[in-house]
C-alpha cells in the first residue's frame, strides 16, 4: 500500500512540475524545453580531432540553443570560446595535470566540481595548510602564466556547467519567481539523468523528506496540497481536460510496461 501511495506521489509531483513548466511556457509563447547535448558533444569531438587536443564535457551540462562549429578558428581556445558563448551557465577552463597512469580514468565531473569551488572564491589569493603537516594548498586567480615553463603536464580543456553564485539567482525577485529560476535549473539538470541517476536523486529526496520532523512534514505536505488545489482551481476547463489526459495516457504507459501496479 505504501509503496502504491509513494508511486502515485511522484507521478503526480512530476506531472505537476511538468504542467507548471507548461504553462509557464506556453503563458510566455516560450518554446518547448530541449537539449542539444549530443549535438554539443559531437561538435566538441570534432574541434579536439582537429586541434589533436584532450576535450571534456561534463554530462550536467545542458545546451539550450543549437551549436554552431565554429568557422575559422585558428586555434582550440578560440574554437570553444566561440561554442560556449552561446550557452547560457557553460564555461571552459584549461586544466594541467601531471601525466598520468594512460590506463586510469580521468573524472570530469570532480574537475568540474574543483573549478565551479575555485569560480566562487572570493579571495585572489589562498593558502590552506594541512594541519600538523608541512604541506599546503595555494590558490593565486588572475596570476599570469607561460604553459611552457610547466613541466611534465598534460593540458586538458574542461566544459563545465558554471551557475551563477546561487546566492544571487533571482535577487530582488519574489520568493515564488526566485524558486521557479531554481526548479528550471533543476529540470535542466533531471534531463541530463538515465534512468539509474534519476532513481538515486529521487531516492535520495525521499530520504530527506523521511528525515523531516513530523510535525514539519506535516505542515508541508498541507501547505503543497492547498497550493496544488489553488493551482488546479486556477485551471481553464480546457488546461484541465488536457492535464487529465496527460495524466491518463502516463499512468496507462506506466502500467504496461509493469513499473505502476495496476490495482488488480
Amino acid at each position: 500500500m505504501l509503496r502504491n501511495l509513494i508511486s502515485v506521489f511522484l507521478l503526480l509531483s512530476t506531472l505537476a512540475v511538468a504542467g507548471i513548466a507548461q504553462q509557464t511556457a506556453n503563458a510566455s509563447g516560450a518554446p518547448a524545453v530541449r537539449s542539444h547535448h549530443n549535438e554539443f558533444v559531437n561538435i566538441v569531438k570534432s574541434i579536439a580531432g582537429f586541434f589533436k587536443a584532450k576535450v571534456l564535457v561534463e554530462p550536467a551540462i545542458f545546451a539550450a540553443n543549437p551549436p554552431k562549429e565554429p568557422a575559422g578558428a585558428d586555434n582550440i581556445d578560440a574554437a570553444l570560446t566561440a561554442l560556449v558563448k552561446d550557452q547560457k551557465d557553460v564555461a571552459y577552463r584549461t586544466v594541467y595535470l601531471k601525466k598520468a597512469d594512460p590506463t586510469k580514468q580521468v573524472s570530469v565531473e570532480k574537475i568540474a566540481a574543483s573549478l565551479r569551488a575555485l569560480d566562487l572564491l572570493d579571495q585572489s589569493e589562498m593558502v590552506v595548510a594541512n594541519s600538523g603537516k608541512s604541506k599546503a594548498l595555494s590558490v593565486k586567480k588572475e596570476e599570469t602564466i607561460d604553459p611552457a615553463t610547466i613541466k611534465d603536464v598534460d593540458p586538458v580543456y574542461v566544459i563545465y556547467y558554471s551557475p551563477p553564485d546561487i546566492n544571487a539567482i533571482g535577487a530582488g525577485k519574489a520568493m515564488q519567481d526566485r524558486y521557479m529560476d531554481l526548479q528550471r535549473q533543476s529540470l535542466q539538470m533531471m534531463l541530463q539523468m538515465d534512468q539509474s541517476q534519476m532513481s538515486d536523486m529521487m531516492m535520495q529526496g525521499m530520504k530527506l523528506w523521511m528525515n523531516l520532523d513530523p510535525s514539519t512534514r506535516s505542515q508541508f505536505m498541507v501547505s503543497m496540497i492547498k497550493g496544488g488545489m489553488q493551482m488546479m482551481n486556477s485551471f481553464t476547463q480546457d488546461q484541465k481536460a488536457e492535464f487529465g489526459r496527460t495524466m491518463g495516457q502516463v499512468i496507462q504507459q506506466m502500467q504496461a510496461e509493469g513499473s505502476l501496479p495496476t490495482g488488480k
